[in-house]
């Protein structure tokens, strides 16, 4: 019996501790419904870095250079990343380059926010292009489209 038990305490605590979600789907998808915004924005700054992980940082911070969608007041935004069991997006320098600029979702107007999760809510703008990755079948895909034909896409 103290087995079964010791067997069972393990079950929960493992299972409460993971990340389960269903999958928002792709920029334009995770960014459809009318609570969520977009942002356009330039990556300023990293928080602190995670104990796991080289290039993963618990926060970033973003200036906002154009609201694409929606409303937020803010030069600046903060986004918090997945401390690891969270269903957020990663902070990883590698997907976020210090200058690089991003199409961001949104969930409100405040400050400090989580940076998304379950879909792809955000994507790299390089060149006149977006580029992103998508889930399809239990595979990660990676797609580049003209920015002007993006844009019209999300509005």
């Amino acid at each position: 019996m103290k087995y079964f038990l010791l067997f069972f305490a393990l079950l929960i605590s493992e299972s409460s501790l993971a990340c389960q979600c269903m999958y928002a789907g792709k920029f334009s998808e995770y960014t459809s419904h009318e609570d969520i915004g977009i942002v356009r924005a330039k990556v300023m700054s990293y928080g602190a870095q995670l104990s796991f992980g080289s290039t993963l940082y618990e926060s970033m911070a973003v200036e906002v250079l154009e609201v694409i969608k929606g409303k937020y007041s803010h030069r600046d935004l903060y986004l918090l990343g997945d401390p690891g069991n969270l269903c957020r997006d990663y902070v990883d320098s590698k997907r976020f380059p210090i200058g690089s600029e991003h199409f961001i979702s949104i969930a409100n107007q405040k400050l400090v926010q989580p940076l998304g999760g379950c879909g792809e809510s955000s994507v790299i703008i390089q060149d006149g292009r977006v580029n992103g990755i998508v889930i399809e079948n239990e595979k990660y895909i990676q797609y580049s489209t003209d920015l002007d034909e993006f844009l019209e896409e999300i509005k």
